[in-house]
């Protein structure tokens, strides 16, 4: 045999021996067993849907049903009742269906909120359909779910909260419902999301709501947005579309940032036109017309049933100069704070007092004479609060971050102390007590006025003190006002006018330089002269 029949012989044999070895691989990893992921995924795509026994949950009582606190079943794809011994499943409560319990939930039609981390790091879950009245998503309450990749949102749905999808690696697709308004920090970063259309009922697109989404390609801001906060697109690496409606006037910081490939599409002569060549983004320009801004729906104020509590839904302590609240522990979410316990005048509260997932309305009683430094504040579930007609003092951050939509101011309130309402941006009116006689610093920052008149006794506006309120839109300084302190209304980027008196011999540099605010002013006053050193349009009173 000559050298090059017998390599020929050697090659097929090695050929042989090769694809016999694979052949024999391939056996093995056929007869390999799965893993026991691989084996629950399998299972529950064809486990049918059951519902869930009410001995499977642990709940506890709230105003008008039930909150769940924690789910002890085995079934992993199950439908969650309605009622509960005969109560109605409002909530379901933090934690309460930890890592490794279901595959796939139907919440309840009766259902109203998803608490703080309600799912929060539940690793095997796949598929979540919401009923049809959830209102509220609260932080964190998907937060980590990386294998959630079916979501069905509730048309009714309103607030998407901090970090709430955050991590939630397989959810691809998700339609955001047209009734919705907030979209908060983290919302949806590093989720797998490849295309989202955010509809015009959104005002506020939150800071890194879409951060670090590495599959995103596409997106659509719909009319009636208005403000797109500091890198809400941040480090989408795969964006290659963005279109901006004409509406958004407000755009914070680079929200593109590091997507080195994306395309604005935008109207010519819209703010995005000019945030876009700014940061240098390649545009194209929209030649349709822009879809009309959707009309907002008028919400008719809330009935609240105010009742006051048992002394035995309160924890207090005694104090020489009466009695502190250290526990709220009742059930009712509209309440009237009683003036006395163990027959000792109420006369403050601890911090954590009323802190949880119950109060959404309180009345304090007269005996109070302030409230104290972050005494209420980030409570989510707050919207309501009427002070008693003792209260001298808000103390520092009293009621920051809260969702409060009404407060009561009494006549007697003198101070209201730095940050005291800072973040409060559903706040849109607030009626100032003739009484007050200082603003301090940042108490009203970031808040949602549109209008505002400060009464002639408040003689010092605090530094930042109304800054950032983006939708105001109107100021009016009554006679009276003496010293308005450093960027007192810088970044309220919706102002038209302020009305300064000829009082306020002391004025900073109140305003920024995108403000296009007219200021109104007697001729001759101090007003004037800030006017025309900053170059303000000024008018003459």
């Amino acid at each position: 045999m000559n050298r090059k029949k017998a390599l020929i012989v050697i090659l097929a044999g090695l050929m042989s021996v090769s694809v016999c070895a694979c052949n024999k691989q391939k056996t093995n990893e056929d007869k390999k067993p799965s893993t026991s992921t691989e084996k629950e995924t399998s299972k529950s795509e064809f486990e049918e849907y059951v519902t869930a026994k009410e001995k499977d949950f642990l709940t506890e009582k709230v105003e008008g049903g039930v909150k769940i606190t924690l789910y002890d079943g085995k079934a992993k794809s199950i439908i969650i009742p309605d009622k509960i011994e005969g109560q109605d499943v409002l909530e379901v409560g933090t934690k309460a269906f930890p890592a490794g319990t279901v595959e796939r939930v139907k919440l309840p039609d009766t259902l109203q909120v998803v608490r703080p981390g309600a799912f929060s790091s539940s690793d095997k879950l796949i598929v979540v359909e919401m009923g049809k009245n959830v209102k509220r998503i609260d932080d964190d309450a998907f937060h980590g779910c990386t294998n959630l990749s079916d979501v069905t949102l509730n048309e009714g749905l309103k607030e998407i909260g901090q970090y709430a999808f955050m991590q939630c690696r397989s959810l691809k697709q998700l339609e955001i419902p047209k009734h919705v308004k907030k979209i908060e920090h983290g919302a949806f970063a590093f989720a797998g999301l490849e295309e989202i259309e955010i509809p015009g009922s959104v005002k506020v697109v939150g800071d890194e709501a879409f951060g670090s989404c590495s599959a995103l390609k596409k997106v659509i801001l719909h009319e009636g947005i208005e403000t797109v906060e500091s890198g809400a697109f941040s480090s989408c690496e795969k964006l290659k579309k963005a279109e901006l409606a004409a509406s958004i006037t407000t755009y914070e910081s680079n929200i593109f940032e590091y997507c080195p490939d994306v395309v604005v599409y935008l109207y010519k002569g819209s703010p995005a036109e000019e945030y876009a060549k700014e940061h240098e983004y390649k545009i194209e320009i929209k030649t349709t017309q822009p879809e009309p801004v959707p009309e907002e729906e008028i919400e008719e104020d809330e009935v609240r049933n105010y009742v006051q509590p048992e002394e035995s839904d309160f924890l207090w302590k005694d104090t020489e100069n009466g009695v502190i609240i250290t526990e709220y522990k009742g059930i009712n979410k509209n309440i009237i704070v009683p003036s006395t316990l163990g027959g000792k005048n109420v006369v403050s509260f601890e911090k954590s007092a009323f802190w949880g997932e119950r109060v959404e309305g309180i009345k304090l009683p007269d005996t109070i004479t302030e409230i104290g430094e972050n005494s209420l504040s980030y409570l989510k579930t707050l919207s309501e609060v009427e002070l008693g007609k003792g209260v001298k003092v808000i103390g520092k951050g009293a009621f920051s971050g809260t969702y409060l939509k009404k407060i009561v101011l009494n006549e007697g309130l003198e101070v209201i102390e730095d940050g005291a309402f800072s973040h409060c941006d559903e706040l849109k009116n607030i009626v100032f007590p003739n009484t007050l006689v200082e603003i301090k610093d940042s108490a009203f920052w970031n808040c949602g006025f549109e209008e505002v008149t400060i009464p002639g006794n408040v003689k010092i506006i605090g530094e930042d003190s109304f800054r950032s309120c983006e939708s105001l839109k109107k100021v009016v300084l009554e006679d009276g006002v003496q010293e308005i302190q450093e960027k007192a209304f810088s970044g309220c980027s919706a102002l038209e006018r302020i009305e300064i008196p000829a009082s306020a011999t002391t004025i900073n540099n109140i305003l920024t330089n995108e403000i296009k605010a007219v200021i109104s002013a007697p001729a001759g006053s101090q007003a004037e002269e800030y006017a025309k050193q900053y170059n303000y349009k000024f008018e003459a009173k």
